[in-house]
């Protein structure tokens, strides 16, 4: 959290809601990794940067040389209670409100958590089976945020951070095929 109080917010921009106009209710909100870029104002998807050839932001040695401390401090949470999870992008929040929404360009599953001096605020998630409002004050929710979410009202200053991926870790995991088998001996 030291990390995050010791930023400059507003120098770090919002990227989910750069006019403030949007529907997104952030202070303000950055993203490392893999961002994604709509590849025409009526096309039906985004495409991660790291497919266009002179767009990319997944250059992991300006990440690093530009936002070492944050990138770092970040994954070593994340390592720290799920080693094996697949991230190509980091998500970080100040004082994220309400905004139901869907993450529709994610290709799996996110892992977040909040972090700060704040009450209320947590995370409601529509399921299959209804709404669950889960506490992520310094805990950890693995959840599709393909699925409409929100942050539920709170007082005070609230982070949350949130790991996720825009493209698969594999199409095929050759680890469960006789091909990928041949391949590793």
């Amino acid at each position: 959290r030291a990390v995050l109080d010791a930023l400059d917010w507003q120098a770090m921009g919002n990227s989910r809601n750069p006019t403030g106009q949007g529907k997104i209710n952030v202070e303000n909100s950055f993203t490392l990794g893999l961002a994604t870029h709509k590849l025409s104002s009526s096309g039906p998807f985004s495409t991660p940067f790291a497919f266009r050839p002179g767009w990319g932001v997944w250059d992991r040695s300006s990440v690093k040389k530009k936002h070492a401390e944050v990138w770092e401090a970040a994954l070593e949470l994340l390592r720290s209670v799920d080693p094996d999870f697949h991230c190509t992008s980091i998500g970080f929040n100040k004082n994220f409100r309400g905004s139901p929404h869907r993450d529709e360009k994610d290709s799996g599953p996110q892992v977040a958590t909040a972090l700060g001096e704040y009450t209320g605020g947590r995370l409601r998630v529509q399921t299959q089976t209804g709404v669950l409002d889960v506490d992520t004050k310094n805990r950890w929710c693995r959840f599709d945020g393909r699925y409409e979410h929100e942050v539920l009202p709170f007082t005070g200053t609230r982070y949350s951070v949130i790991f996720y991926q825009l493209e698969p870790r594999f199409a095929v995991d050759l680890r469960t095929t006789v091909e990928g088998s041949a391949n590793a001996h």
